[in-house]
């Protein structure tokens, strides 16, 4: 019983939280890229600022994902999958600026 409840925690700690973080990772970049795409097709200027703003959030928030995903990875191919999601993700953050 204590090795199930020790099964649990690691559960609920670690692997939990890496499925949050990758759904988060996942669906920002979406909402990001259809507010660029918003922005890109508005005929009506007012709304480039509130479009801007949340490509901002929606940046950040992939940022923030990436970050708390980081300490939770194990192995090789994870840290190495990782190392290039973010060397993809800071030059697209680059070409978007």
């Amino acid at each position: 019983m204590q090795s199930e409840s020790s099964r649990t925690r690691e559960l609920g700690g670690k692997w939990l939280a890496s499925a949050g973080h990758a759904a988060k990772l996942k669906e920002s970049p979406l909402v990001m890229r259809d507010f660029e795409i918003r922005h890109s097709r508005a005929t009506d200027t007012s709304h480039h600022g509130e479009y801007e703003g949340k490509i901002t959030e929606s940046a950040k928030s992939v940022a923030q994902s990436i970050d708390a995903l980081r300490p939770l990875l194990q192995g090789e191919q994870e840290l190495a999958m990782m190392s290039k999601l973010g060397t993809g993700w800071a030059q697209y953050s680059k070409a978007i600026e």
